[in-house]
């Protein structure tokens, strides 16, 4: 019988709460008020978060991106060592590369085995050789079909019952409303939102069954953050984090948590499978160079996805983009209701 993980739940909240101290004291909240008051003053407001956060540092302030696992907090590493040595398999979606496959690596690397798939055959072969004996099960799968959610689900319960729940496969969109055919729209939340519905829907009731488990859905700044231009793409991701938040209370009473990882701008090969409204090819080839240059390391998203992993938080930024808009969102919701809501 597998004894019950240590409850990190009081940990995590004081982990979240130093972590929210570090990146919203008093001056940094004010400073978010301040720029924000700015913003809804002009004609014209820049909706990029990222250039937005270089304007607060400019005044001195600058938003930390800390993951919950540091160097200067051994005992909390410690503790998810002694979690997932008691976890039977972590499950990764989208592993093929990006934040999937340096998520993998992370729990591999802190003793979990791992049953992992992605849409290439060629990359997930890649990386479950890259994780040896830590990889229990690897498939080609598309997580927005029905039929083979099924079969990767069961494939993996007949290797061993799943503790962690990574729902993190994704594709990006440029294009706005007017522009978004209705086939842009299927493909977007084909993959974004119903890729993580299956992924709930054929992992959590085992889970839910045990009483322990955690799942961990990947949104996105834009899933509270709705830049204009980007409809189907922040449609998909506030699907994403209203999911994990509806289910929360769920199932908590089961043993279970959940959370919503919302990473900013990071350094992946999203763009590659990015479907452009206008394509000329100079699109694809700035966003992949803003995404390079000015991205944070996937390896920071998957710091932080082990490190809620037996704690209590609900919604987990990423990268100081991410943390901005989250800010904004708690302390000036006007930047984004009356400004964002005119453009």
């Amino acid at each position: 019988m597998v004894r019950a993980p240590p409850n990190r739940c009081q940990t995590g909240v004081r982990a979240r709460r130093r972590r929210e101290a570090l990146c919203y004291p008093a001056a940094v909240r004010a400073a978010i008020v301040a720029v924000g008051s700015e913003l809804l003053s002009t004609d014209r407001l820049d909706t990029n978060s990222l250039r937005i956060t270089e304007r607060l540092e400019r005044r001195g302030v600058a938003l930390v991106a800390k993951s919950v696992i540091g160097d200067d907090e051994p005992g909390l590493e410690r503790e998810l060592r002694r979690w997932l040595a008691q976890c039977e398999l972590v499950v990764v979606t989208g592993a093929g590369n990006g934040i999937g496959r340096a998520t993998a690596h992370a729990f591999a690397a802190r003793g979990a085995r791992l049953a992992i798939c992605d849409v290439d055959r060629a990359r997930v072969d890649a990386v479950a050789a890259e994780l040896g004996p830590r990889c229990a099960h690897a498939s080609q799968v598309d997580v927005g079909d029905r039929p083979a959610m099924a079969g990767f689900a069961a494939a993996v319960h007949a290797v061993g019952p799943v503790d962690v729940l990574v729902n993190n496969a994704g594709v990006g969109y440029q294009g706005g409303v007017l522009r978004a055919s209705l086939d842009d729209w299927d493909h977007v939340l084909r993959v974004n939102l119903m890729g993580v519905i299956h992924g709930c829907h054929y992992f959590t009731p085992a889970m839910a069954q045990r009483g322990r488990g955690h799942v961990v859905n990947v949104s996105s700044v834009l899933g509270y953050y709705p830049a204009p231009g980007l409809a189907p793409y922040v449609v998909s991701k506030f699907g994403v984090l209203g999911l994990t938040l509806a289910m929360r209370p769920e199932l908590e009473v089961k043993g279970v948590r959940a959370t919503a990882i919302c990473p900013g701008l990071i350094a992946t090969g999203i763009v590659d499978s990015t479907r452009f409204a206008s394509f000329d090819g100079k699109n694809q080839a700035r966003a992949a160079k803003e995404f390079r240059d000015r991205g944070t390391a996937p390896e920071v998203v998957a710091a932080a996805i082990v490190g809620v992993i037996g704690t209590d938080t609900a919604v987990r930024p990423v990268a100081r983009d991410a943390w901005f808009a989250y800010g904004v969102s708690r302390w000036m919701p006007r930047l984004i209701g009356d400004r964002l809501g005119r453009m």
